[in-house]
């Protein structure tokens, strides 16, 4: 009868990793056994394997995707990250064909609760959206400034574009999906849409005017009213990855 080729690969490929995974296994076995380890050491150790277990995987799928033809992948982006990248403020005036070129170089990823996504100090060096579940942003101190369970919100977007490095740390308050974008993959689409890149830096400068002003604003209106205050510089500080003057 008809055998659907998709599947019997699928299963092929389910078959060659249950067989690496019981290969494994049985490595660590007699590497526990012939080691005559304690039994909390043991534990540890099966652990341990289980972890780099999976980050074989992570790395074989990886793989799979990057040979993936290019005109599919951007397919991929039309239909699943085009429609976040223009419905934010910083990307609305970029063009379609450069939205695409950004979503055909992103990646789905599932992230535990208290994952650290930015930490403080460092280089902006991705991209985040998210697409599910709940993340905060937190000063020096750990004070939570902001949190976001807005589905398709892109995080720390303006450090991302003007490659500075993060002022608040971002953690996930719970198991959340995100797309994520890496820098050198931004960079070479930039450079294969130069125009974009401009309309993406002056789009960028009017988001941090705007936070900027309704941060004066609101001090200026109520300096008494510390929470909206608060709220006001959260936002800002949330998408600058800096402080407000």
């Amino acid at each position: 009868g008809y055998c659907d080729g998709i599947l019997v690969d699928k299963v092929i490929a389910g078959d060659e990793g249950a067989i690496e995974g019981k290969a494994m296994r049985r490595i660590i076995d007699e590497y526990v056994q012939n080691a005559d380890l304690p039994e909390e050491l043991v534990m540890e150790v099966r652990a341990s394997a289980e972890e780099s277990g999976k980050l074989v995987e992570r790395q074989q799928m990886d793989m799979t995707i990057a040979a993936l033809p290019h005109s599919l992948k951007q397919r991929v982006a039309r239909r699943l990250f085009l429609s976040a990248f223009q419905t934010s403020e910083i990307f609305a005036a970029c063009s379609e064909s450069f939205l695409v070129e950004l979503g055909a170089s992103c990646k789905i990823v599932l992230v535990s609760k208290d994952t650290q996504l930015a930490y403080i100090g460092e280089n902006s060096a991705e991209l985040t959206i998210l697409n599910s579940g709940r993340v905060g942003v937190f000063n020096a101190g750990g004070t939570r400034l902001a949190e976001t369970s807005t589905e398709g919100e892109i995080i720390g977007e303006l450090p991302f574009v003007f490659s500075l490095k993060h002022a608040v740390s971002i953690v996930a308050l719970e198991a959340s999906r995100l797309t994520t974008l890496d820098r050198n993959s931004f960079q070479a689409a930039c450079k294969m849409y130069p125009d974009d890149e401009m309309a993406l830096r002056r789009g960028s400068m009017k988001v941090i005017q705007a936070a900027q002003a309704l941060a004066g604003a609101v001090e200026a209106d109520d300096r008494e009213n510390k929470d909206k205050s608060a709220l006001a510089r959260a936002k800002s500080t949330a998408s600058l990855g800096g402080s407000v003057a």
